[in-house]
């Protein structure tokens, strides 16, 4: 997926997009980078932060990083930060990441929050960084009740860099939710990020019209922590003959809906929830495409007594990422990023007038 970038002849530009979840234990972080020239180097010419959650002992390298690559910009900019969602696992690390961004003297050029005003203790971290970076908190934007980019004639966004586009796909506004679906796209790659997958999240992207000729075929769908199908896959299986089939059908329309052909997911080292389970990886491998053999980790349903599964390294040929990429014992397992990129236009770029 990742294609070295270039300038034609005629001097058009072959913009760089660069999507890194970053390994952070249990949680999500996402650094969407562009590099106008196809080039990367330590300067991004835009930087978006979307999430910030994970645990503090894994999650060194990847604040790190993101300060570092604020800290070669020009001006010091964060051109995004946005939210899919505002539980822990989502905004957890804003602490450790906001002391690393004002010792660099990051500016902030917008902010993006589930919701539709400031309400609940989730957000308090939220505020916080706002405040230390300098943001006002009346210049944030919210992503309101059955707000979408996708609903209009031509799709809209909420920022754009050179042919890259962040836009709203779908929202759960409930007080107990407040989870946004966003789509990373530049034409040829769409990365989804949803922030919880809710049933009526899933609803509200299923009756979205023509979806799947709106944003490009070759999409990535990042798996978030909290989601229904998880138990929705256990229930299933623990009970065959007694599972909630509307239930199911919404999760099955869901995934005939997105059709991703990679599935990514940021999750911890033998983590409480089972994620990523292989019932739900198994969702969505009728639309997954070919690529070289290589390994992830996923929890196996099962049960024997106590035991209700494993964790297992799984070689496959299907673009498949976990940020877990081998399980083993006596420290033995690996980890690592997960990257998607694409450039604006095939190679060699088109050089007509």
């Amino acid at each position: 997926m990742t294609e070295p970038g270039t300038t034609g002849d005629d001097g058009k530009q072959n913009p760089l997009t660069v999507v890194k979840v970053l390994w952070c234990g249990q949680g999500q972080l996402v650094l969407v980078e562009i590099y106008n020239d196809g080039t990367r180097r330590d300067e991004a010419d835009f930087l978006a932060l979307i999430n910030c959650g994970g645990e503090k002992r894994y999650a060194q390298a990847a604040l790190d990083y993101v300060q570092a690559k604020v800290g070669h910009r020009h001006r010091k900019l964060l051109n995004l930060i946005a939210f899919t969602s505002l539980d822990e696992q989502s905004t957890n690390l804003l602490g450790a990441l906001g002391s690393r961004l004002k010792a660099v003297g990051a500016t902030v050029l917008s902010v993006l929050v589930p919701g539709s005003r400031w309400t609940g203790s989730g957000p308090e971290a939220v505020q916080d960084l706002l405040e230390l970076l300098g943001f006002p908190l009346g210049d944030v934007e919210f992503a309101g009740p059955n707000q979408s980019d996708y609903l209009t004639g031509e799709p809209t966004w909420i920022a754009e860099h050179n042919g890259t586009y962040v836009r709203i796909l779908a929202t759960d506004n409930r007080a107990s939710v407040r989870a946004t679906a966003l789509v990373i796209e530049n034409g040829r790659l769409a990365v989804v990020l949803p922030g919880q997958l809710t049933l009526p999240l899933m609803r509200t992207i299923n009756r979205i019209p023509n979806l799947a000729t709106r944003i490009p075929a070759d999409r990535a769908l990042v798996l978030p922590n909290r989601s229904v199908l998880e138990t929705a896959v256990s229930a299933r299986r623990a009970n065959p003959d007694d599972w909630d089939a509307d239930e199911w059908a919404v999760i099955e329309d869901f995934a005939a809906t997105v059709r991703p052909q990679e599935i990514c997911v940021s999750a911890g080292v033998d983590n409480v929830a089972g994620i990523p389970a292989a019932g739900v990886i198994d969702l969505f491998r009728p639309t997954l495409t070919a690529d070289a053999a290589h390994d992830f980790v996923c929890f196996d349903l099962w049960r024997s007594g106590d035991i209700f599964g494993s964790w297992r390294t799984v070689n496959t040929t299907k673009r498949i990422r976990t940020t877990v990429k081998t399980y083993g014992a006596h420290d033995s397992t690996t980890y690592g990023d997960i990257e998607l990129s694409c450039t604006l236009r095939p190679l060699p770029i088109d050089t007509e007038p």
